[in-house]
């Protein structure tokens, strides 16, 4: 998908009623609540805390019959406000023309996996631009409400191709710098 399409796809994505997740009616500002596996190292602070929404998108794998992910569309949002996009990479980029991509460090099932995607920490590890995420060496993903690829993750090869599940989760950036 051409990267103009996807930005109009995730501003109409926003621009629905309730955009405004869920989870950021959870409070996050604490680690409290957060496995210690996904706390970034020592040195590391948090420099933004956005909201994602969006969907994971899911292929259905002719061969198994299973439905296999294929990457994340989500609107990054801070206090009601559109701020960037979330799409394969994994990748974040901000209006401010800063980008980071990233790779998983850890998985933890989410407090309930059967409708939850997993909390994460990951390492950054490609950046563009000189914005907030310019310097990002970590990115947690946490409190995650929806997205897990439906139907028990079977799928029928006869009728379904792709499908995309809502989901949110607030995502925390760092940095040493």
């Amino acid at each position: 998908m051409r990267r103009p399409l996807l930005i109009s796809l995730l501003i109409a994505l926003f621009a629905l009623p309730g955009a405004l997740p869920a989870a950021a009616s959870q409070s996050s500002s604490g680690t409290g609540d957060i496995p210690p596996q996904l706390q970034p190292p020592e040195g590391q602070h948090l420099v933004l805390k956005a909201i994602g929404r969006g969907s994971q998108n899911y292929v259905c794998d002719q061969a198994t019959g299973k439905w296999t992910f294929r990457d994340p569309t989500a609107t990054l949002n801070r206090h009601g406000r559109a701020i960037g996009i979330h799409y394969a990479g994994p990748t974040w980029e901000l209006f401010d023309g800063s980008r980071v991509k990233a790779a998983v460090q850890v998985n933890v099932p989410a407090p309930n996996p059967t409708k939850d995607i997993p909390w994460l920490l990951l390492q950054a590890t490609e950046h563009a631009g000189s914005g907030v995420l310019s310097t990002v060496d970590y990115i947690q993903r946490l409190h995650t409400r929806g997205g897990v690829a439906p139907n028990g993750g079977t799928c029928d090869p006869a009728s379904d191709q792709t499908v995309g599940v809502p989901y949110t989760a607030v995502y925390r950036f760092f940095s040493d710098q």
